[in-house]
C-alpha cells in the first residue's frame, strides 16, 4: 500500500488515491481499482483460452508443457496481484474513512489473493525447483504462503488514521530510458 508505483507507469499511489476519492477527483492516472481490474481480465482471459489448448501432461514433461504451465502460472499471480491490489484499495479507504466495510473487504481481497498465491506456487513448483536470484536470495514460492497471511493479519488488525497522509517514497531504482 505504502509503495509507489514505478516512474513512469501512469498509475496513482493507493495511499494518494484513497486519501482523494472523497473528492472524486480526476486525472490522467490509472486508479489502483482500474489496475487490478485489467490484470483480472488479462488473466481471465489466458485462464479461458488455456482450455482450448491441449491438456499439460503432469509427467515426462516437454517444452509445450512447461509453456502452458506458464501460462497458468502468470494467470494466476495475475489474479493474485489483482487481489492484493483490491485488498489494498480497500485498507487505504479504510485507513482515510473509517468505513468497517471498507475493513472487511481488504480482508476478503486479501484472503482470495492467498488462494491465488497457493495455487500459484503450486503450479509453480509442479514445474520449477526453489531457486536462488542474485538479488532477492533464495525463493520457494511455497513457503512464501506464510506472507499471505501476514497481509491478511495486518487488514485485519489495521486501525483507522496509521498512515496520516501521501508521503513520495524515495526511489531506489532508475527506469530505463527510451
Amino acid at each position: 500500500m505504502e509503495v509507489d508505483p514505478e516512474a513512469g507507469s501512469q498509475i496513482r499511489n493507493t495511499v494518494q488515491w484513497a486519501q482523494q476519492y472523497k473528492t472524486n477527483l480526476q486525472n490522467s492516472l490509472l486508479s489502483p481499482l482500474a489496475v487490478a481490474d485489467t490484470l483480472s481480465r488479462y488473466a481471465n482471459t489466458a485462464l479461458i483460452n488455456l482450455k482450448k489448448l491441449p491438456a499439460k501432461k503432469q509427467s515426462l514433461l516437454t517444452e509445450l508443457d512447461y509453456t502452458l504451465g506458464d501460462i497458468e502460472a502468470f494467470a494466476t499471480i495475475g489474479n493474485y496481484y489483482a487481489e492484493k491490489i483490491r485488498g489494498a484499495a480497500s485498507l487505504a479507504l479504510y485507513n482515510f474513512y473509517g468505513r468497517k466495510k471498507d475493513q472487511e473487504e481488504a480482508v476478503k481481497h486479501l484472503t482470495n489473493a492467498k488462494a491465488f498465491w497457493i495455487k500459484y506456487a503450486a503450479v509453480y513448483s509442479s514445474q520449477y525447483k526453489p531457486a536462488l536470484y542474485n538479488r532477492i536470495g533464495n525463493i520457494n514460492m511455497t513457503s512464501l504462503i506464510g506472507k499471505t497471511e501476514k497481509d491478511i493479519n495486518i487488514a485485519k488488525n489495521w486501525q483507522p488514521g496509521t498512515i496520516k497522509e501521501y508521503q513520495k517514497k524515495t526511489q531506489t531504482e532508475v527506469p530505463f530510458r527510451k
